[in-house]
């Protein structure tokens, strides 16, 4: 996409340098490059010279800024943040992220007579059971020889809410949902596509999802990892291979869990984890310190 492009159709901002743009996405979740950002305070402009950067919305004086800067794409808004969702709204309405296909369900897959799949934009492989009343939206691809339980939702909208024109709404989502090969995901969870196309939600090889658990847009999930009942994984946390992750764990927003590590029955994390680790509690912590803790309250 060309930056003059999409503003002249949107109607959104004043172009002052023109850019190649292939997705819209936020500074705090950058993963693929050619993105555009919104840039509201200048505080942000050392983040928004990260190479996968090709352009901002900005006020005018942070373009000046961040001109001085760098060489990006530039439009110019009263309002940066609101017209960067409008613009996303609109690439989204108008199927700028990607062509429209009629959706490819393998003919060895089991699909439920009550199973809701979308007639656009799906992917089901060889060997794979939807079961009874499972909702699978546009821009969901579905690996061989997994199995969805009854009751779940895949490739929804998540909580991305923000102030239009005045209104409050969930914003549109533009990304995709990928699941691997081998994949079990229990009745009624839910799993929400990715926010923008620079960043998917994966859920990678032989991973196994229990009942009732909530995976947020842009979550990328490693193999083999396990997730119990009643799990929350917000949005844009990355989890590695081979981890596990209890009943009622919520894990907030952004963060990282590295491969191999253990979080316990109603955790709640709020910082990165390194590999191999083990915590418990609520805020989690070391799973050993929360031990000692536990033995000297009691």
């Amino acid at each position: 996409m060309i930056l003059s492009d999409i503003s002249r159709a949107s109607k959104i901002g004043f172009l002052v340098r023109d850019a190649e743009v292939s997705t819209l996405g936020k500074l705090n979740a950058l993963s693929s490059e050619g993105t555009l950002v919104f840039l509201g305070d200048k505080s942000y402009i050392n983040a928004a010279l990260d190479r996968r950067v090709s352009a901002v919305i900005a006020t005018h004086d942070i373009a000046e800024a961040i001109l001085k800067e760098r060489e990006c794409g530039v439009l110019v808004s009263q309002n940066p943040k609101e017209d960067f969702y409008m613009l996303h709204e609109h690439l989204v309405a108008n199927n700028y992220y990607a062509d429209r296909f009629d959706s490819i369900i393998s003919s060895s897959a089991h699909i439920a007579d009550s199973a809701k799949i979308s007639v656009n934009n799906v992917v089901i492989n060889a060997n794979s059971l939807i079961e009874d009343n499972v909702v699978i939206k546009a821009g969901t691809k579905i690996g061989e020889n997994c199995i969805v339980r009854s009751g779940c939702i895949l490739g929804n909208e998540c909580f991305e809410v923000f102030s239009i024109k005045g209104r409050q709404k969930v914003i549109l989502h533009g990304g995709n949902l990928i699941i691997g090969n081998y994949v079990e995901i229990q009745s009624n969870s839910t799993i929400s596509k990715g926010l923008f196309p620079g960043r998917s939600t994966v859920i990678e090889d032989e991973v196994i999802i229990a009942d009732l658990v909530h995976i947020a847009h842009g979550v990328q999930i490693g193999e083999r990892t396990m997730i119990a009942a009643g799990a929350t994984l917000s949005g844009n946390v990355s989890v590695g291979s081979d981890v596990w992750i209890g009943p009622g764990v919520i894990i907030s927003n952004g963060l990282k869990i590295g491969s191999g590590s253990y979080i316990t029955i109603g955790s709640v994390v709020i910082s990165d984890l390194q590999e191999n680790s083990r915590v418990s509690g609520n805020f989690a912590i070391d799973h050993s310190k929360f031990v000692k803790f536990i033995g000297r309250i009691r």
